[in-house]
């Protein structure tokens, strides 16, 4: 067992992700990797103590103050598989909000994968839609198996996906 953190921190490069490692009693630490610059939001551990962590970039805004207007981004969307010892076993372009393992590969919210599945449009003639990107990865090669997208007229939140592959989604009404 183990206590898993993934979060940002300094780096002899500037401020990275880190995926890190606790023996359970959270007196030592297993190991402790840098990753990129961007924001890792959330990890996922399987059996054998790999640790799946996704990503998305960490954005600071060009303008302080108004107007405000675009952002600059650090990192860039990606998974990594971490392996028991904390090296980088593998890694894709996809990224994420959340991650969770299931008996079916790993679920991923709000990454940008290319949907495959049957919801891969905004709803009706509509082009101005946000929504969440749902996909399935493959656990050994972290490469899609499907992927679809909800569209709303504004998400709002998803709940970390559960080990049985369940997903809450919060959207706004109207």
């Amino acid at each position: 067992g183990g206590v898993y953190v993934v979060g940002m921190a300094d780096s002899p490069t500037g401020i990275q992700g880190f995926a890190a490692k606790a023996d359970a009693a959270v007196q030592n630490l297993a190991y402790f990797t840098y990753l990129d610059a961007a924001m890792p939001q959330g990890v996922a551990v399987d059996p054998a103590g790999s640790a799946y962590v996704a990503e998305i970039p960490f954005a600071v805004p060009a303008v302080i103050g108004p107007p405000m207007g675009s952002f600059i981004l650090f990192g860039s969307n990606a998974i990594y598989k971490i392996g028991p010892a904390g090296g980088i076993a593998a890694s894709n372009s996809g990224g994420g909000t959340s991650i969770a393992l299931t008996a079916n590969g790993l679920i991923v919210t709000g990454g940008s994968y290319p949907p495959t599945g049957a919801f891969q449009v905004a709803c009706g003639p509509r082009a101005d839609l946000g929504g969440l990107s749902i996909t399935l990865l493959d656990v050994a090669t972290l490469q899609p198996k499907t992927s679809a997208f909800l569209a709303q007229r504004s998400f709002l939140s998803a709940s970390a996906p559960l080990a049985d592959g369940t997903l809450f989604v919060a959207t706004e009404g109207g």
